[in-house]
């Protein structure tokens, strides 16, 4: 069969495809259409299509933003929305759609591209990686013991965010995630989208003293368990975070999931268990754009460690560091995990570079996922 791939051209077509994922998945056509409008970037041009005589056989959609990675703003394209119409499976449709849209990410000098998945086999054949995210699994009664006086000094309201406090929850946002790996920079016209956009069952609060913004919590409830989506605060008032976390532990409340960095306040004292999420997948797609950006990042920590004069180069499948007294290679999946990462688990053959892969708190908030 022939098929044709392309962007879709006009309402008509958007609508088609969303018909199209409608069919596909459980979910409503209405849940893919609100996902869309939450996204600014979002134009024809991300909507990508395989098509045969007129008829719509399979779709892929783009979200194109930036991330954090080791204080550097990194150009990425989230992939989502993947479907073709049963009638059409066979034709590896959807890895000749990714295909077309690398060259045009590669064009675009996209550093990274990333995508949730609950079948990543499918995606390992066109060169995504796992970058596994850990989440801790709390008891809330464990939690409510351990905070029991835990509460900050002075008078705390716990009120709900408003579009008035925009300004002052985008401050608080960026200057927590800009530390971690992950992070999606958000722009002004997607937090207003963000909270344009939020579900009966979800709480976006926030701490305040003396009109203050100290930090907040966006957080969902179902059943017996609290998801904390995220929680941020100003630099020095980490323990406002306590009261908010506590204001949304009702009676029926037994666990605690925390959709957090490791290295989150909260989890310093109190126990947890830990589920690996796997649904999250990177691929790097322009070699030459990430290694422009990270090769002074790269350089700093050299000299920091006395590896002078440090280079970094891609070569055919792999990322070679070199620098006056040696040199070492990485795999390509290798680096990636180490750059996401850090080299947390890093075999003894690689031992000599460790230390310019610091370990980092890798997140990607799960209210940014497509």
């Amino acid at each position: 069969m022939e098929f044709t791939i392309r962007t879709v051209n006009d309402h008509q077509e958007l609508e088609n495809a969303i018909n199209l994922l409608g069919t596909v998945f459980p979910e409503e056509q209405l849940f893919f259409q609100n996902r869309l409008e939450k996204e600014p970037a979002y134009s024809f041009k991300t909507t990508w299509i395989a098509e045969k005589e007129g008829d719509m056989a399979s779709v892929v959609q783009i979200f194109p933003f930036s991330i954090w990675v080791s204080g550097v703003e990194v150009k990425t394209a989230g992939i989502g929305n993947v479907a073709t119409h049963p009638d059409y499976r066979g034709h590896r449709l959807t890895h000749r759609i990714l295909e077309e849209i690398e060259q045009k990410l590669l064009e675009q000098q996209y550093g990274l591209s990333n995508l949730f998945t609950g079948i990543p086999g499918f995606y390992e054949k066109a060169g995504w990686q796992t970058v596994n995210q850990t989440i801790p699994i709390i008891k809330a009664g464990h939690m409510k013991q351990v905070w029991d006086v835990a509460f900050p000094g002075g008078k705390l309201d716990i009120q709900t965010v408003t579009g008035n406090d925009l300004e002052s929850i985008r401050a608080i946002y960026e200057a927590v995630s800009t530390t971690l790996n992950g992070p999606r920079i958000r722009s002004e016209e997607y937090w207003k989208k963000q909270i344009e956009n939020e579900n009966e069952n979800d709480y976006f609060q926030k701490a305040v003293r003396d009109d203050i913004v100290l930090s907040y919590i966006r957080a969902e409830k179902k059943s017996d368990v609290l998801t904390i989506h995220e929680l941020c605060s100003l630099d020095g008032e980490k323990e406002s975070m306590v009261p908010l976390v506590l204001s949304l532990l009702d009676p029926q409340i037994k666990t605690v999931r925390c959709l957090l960095p490791m290295n989150h306040f909260i989890l310093k004292d109190v126990p947890y268990d830990i589920e690996e999420n796997r649904e999250g997948m990177w691929k790097i797609i322009d070699q030459d754009e990430v290694l422009q950006q990270f090769q002074s990042v790269f350089e700093k920590r050299g000299r920091h460690l006395g590896m002078d004069h440090l280079q970094l180069s891609f070569l055919e499948d792999s990322w070679l560091f070199s620098w006056e007294n040696g040199n070492t290679e990485l795999k390509q999946s290798e680096f990636l995990h180490y750059l996401m990462r850090g080299a947390d688990e890093i075999p003894d053959r690689h031992s000599i570079i460790k230390e310019l892969f610091p370990e980092s708190s890798y997140i990607f908030w799960s209210k940014d996922r497509f």
